[in-house]
Formats: structure tokens, C-alpha cells, sequence
């Protein structure tokens, strides 16, 4: 018994010290997420956790640059596909857990990227999180970056996603990379720092 109580407490003083080192982290870890997230066409298609929905690739004809991939929307039960964006370079995809919501991580380019969230239930028109962030508040120091990335991580809550956000300038002797790691209130539209 006097064993168990010291492994208790052994157990509960290793978390208190690990704590500090666990909030420094949270910004690698954010990117350690996105790194995780399935990638298309890399990953041919990404299932709904409930498996009522897949996301998937598909070629479709385009006059000004021949052949491309198209992200769709295909409900399981019926085959009916909705279109929902193309595809740059890759996507990466993060289903909220019950399956009704999910955001599109869009490589636009070498200096763009951006994050969507979709509504797989009803035809709602996509949430941008470029256009959702107030950018002269967060970068107010930062007026100069023309490099801007946009992410969603996982989804902390129903109508909660954990973003990141950065960017930097391309001129000479710019400022690197500004990262800011916020939480994204889909109902509200407001963003709080991940603490």
C-alpha cells in the first residue's frame, strides 16, 4: 500500500515538472499535427469518422491547363458528389468527430496557403480562415509580410479548431517567420491564444 501511494506520488510530481516544458512545446506540437493530418492525393481519399462521407481526388478536364484534380464530397449511401475545391498542390484534411464538419488545408502555392471549413451536411458556404482573421490586429508589427500561411490543426471542440498562423516578407533582410497559434470559434468568428 505505502508502495502504491509513493508510485502516486513519484507519478504525479513527474507530471507537475513536465507541465512547463509541455506549454513551450505547443507550438511544435501544432506542427507536428499538421504534419500528421492525410494528405491528397498522397492518400487517394479521407473517410468521415462515421463513414457516411469520403473526400477524394478526382481528375477532371481543364481547358486552360489540361488535366487536374478536383476535391470532392461523396456521401457513401447514395454516390452523389459535390465538388469542393481544386487542387493546387496537395490538401490535407481534418474531419470533426462526429462527421458533419471538416477543414481543407490548401497548398496554394510557394507563398500561400490557406484553411476552409466545410459543412458536409448542409450547402453553407465555406468558411475561409484568411478571411476570418482581423490580419492588422494579429500582425500589427508585421505590415510588410507578403507571404501569409494559414492552417487548421485538429478541432479542440464542436465549433472550435486550433489554427496557426504565419508569414514573412520576401525582401531582403526581412523578419522571419511570425507564427501565432490561436483557437478559432467558428459561431463566434473570434480567436483567443491556445494556452
Amino acid at each position: 500500500m505505502r508502495t502504491m501511494r509513493c508510485l502516486g506520488c513519484f507519478i504525479a510530481l513527474l507530471a507537475g515538472l513536465a507541465m512547463p516544458a509541455m506549454a513551450q512545446a505547443s507550438d511544435q506540437d501544432a506542427f507536428a499535427r499538421l504534419r500528421d493530418l492525410p494528405e491528397i492525393p498522397a492518400v487517394p481519399q479521407v473517410a468521415s469518422p462515421d463513414g457516411r462521407f469520403v473526400l477524394r481526388a478526382v481528375e477532371a478536364a481543364d481547358r486552360a491547363r489540361g488535366r487536374r484534380l478536383d476535391l470532392v464530397l461523396e456521401t457513401t449511401a447514395t454516390g452523389g458528389r459535390v465538388s469542393v475545391t481544386p487542387i493546387h498542390r496537395s490538401v490535407a484534411i481534418g474531419w470533426r468527430p462526429d462527421g458533419e464538419r471538416y477543414f481543407v488545408n490548401a497548398d496554394l502555392g510557394p507563398a500561400a496557403a490557406d484553411c476552409e471549413v466545410h459543412d458536409a451536411i448542409s450547402a453553407q458556404p465555406a468558411l475561409s480562415l484568411a478571411d476570418a482573421v482581423d490580419f492588422a490586429r494579429l500582425f500589427e508589427r508585421e505590415k510588410a509580410l507578403d507571404h501569409l500561411y494559414f492552417s487548421c490543426v485538429r478541432w479542440t471542440r464542436q465549433d472550435e479548431l486550433e489554427v496557426v498562423i504565419h508569414g514573412h516578407a520576401s525582401r531582403p533582410n526581412a523578419r522571419p517567420f511570425r507564427t501565432r497559434h490561436l483557437l478559432w470559434n467558428l459561431e463566434t468568428g473570434n480567436f483567443r491564444p491556445v494556452k
